[in-house]
């Protein structure tokens, strides 16, 4: 066996028991976590000898362990592992709501040890900042679309545009809704009130909106007609509006996977004890 070694770029960091309140007193560990019948490290490095005290340390790296066989053999198994890998991040990231992002790697160090503290870094990972008690197993309903949605969710929420994060959230409502646009359309009338409200749509049709002045305005730079809202990149007042946008979609896209799969991602605690994402 060896190990496959993914660096991520994250906040996200756990600690093996409860964690305490005051926040000086976090120190993030590594642990393993169970998903799909495979254990899979998430490692924890210090900072490295000859970096100041003031840089952050590297970012967590994910493992898992694969067999050892000739070439071929090893790249058939790691690409199936290394898409179960993915597949985890995606579900800790709509579970804590929280960015994840991921280097592939093709190879790693040889170790057998699922937590050896080296191997594949990242250089531009980010330091802890959302420290959690660590699961130690990851439920995620076997449903295509609802894997699907989880990966694109963590898209959306990773991604530092506005521009692709709106589009990755639009998409998971389309997973969500299976390409029905009369139903998803129906969803976001229904649920962009009160708190979720859309206040860039001025009191119209929210769904026209949406899809409209937002989707369809970033998917086709060149309009079909002159009145239909163009996006220019460049432009402040266009930035913003997306990104308030999207903001606004982020929170409609986590209630309609909620909505259509309630216990579609569920941790599980050393003790049994379930916890969902709210």
């Amino acid at each position: 066996m060896a190990r496959l070694e993914i660096p991520v770029r994250t906040a996200l960091r756990f600690m093996r028991g409860p964690v305490p309140l005051l926040p000086v007193w976090h120190e993030a560990e590594s642990v393993v976590i169970e998903f799909e019948g495979r254990e899979f490290g998430w490692v924890e490095r210090k900072r490295f000898p000859h970096q100041d005290e003031h840089e952050p340390p590297p970012g967590p790296m994910v493992t898992c362990l694969v067999e050892n066989g000739t070439e071929e053999d090893w790249d058939r198994a790691a690409d199936i592992a290394a898409e179960a890998l993915q597949r985890l991040l995606s579900a800790l990231a709509f579970h804590y709501n929280t960015r994840i992002e991921s280097r592939r790697t093709k190879g790693g160090s040889g170790e057998s040890d699922l937590l050896l503290p080296y191997g594949a870094v990242e250089p531009s990972d980010t330091f802890a900042g959302q420290c959690v008690s660590a699961p130690v197993r990851i439920h995620v309903e076997n449903d295509a679309r609802l894997r699907l949605a989880l990966g694109l969710y963590r898209e959306a929420i990773s991604a530092g545009s506005p521009f692709y994060g709106f589009l990755a959230f639009w998409n998971v409502l389309d997973v969500v809704f299976n390409g029905d646009a009369a139903a998803r359309d129906s969803f976001l009338r229904a649920r962009a009130t009160g708190i979720y409200e859309v206040p860039n749509a001025g009191g119209t049709d929210v769904a026209k909106y949406l899809r409209q002045d937002s989707r369809h305005a970033i998917a086709h730079v060149v309009r079909d007609r002159p009145q239909d809202t163009t996006i220019d990149p460049d432009a402040p007042a266009d930035r913003e509006r997306l990104e308030l946008d999207a903001y606004c979609l982020h929170d409609l896209a986590r209630i309609a996977v909620l909505d259509r799969w309630p216990d579609g991602v569920v941790l599980e605690d050393a003790d049994g004890a379930r916890t969902r994402p709210s």
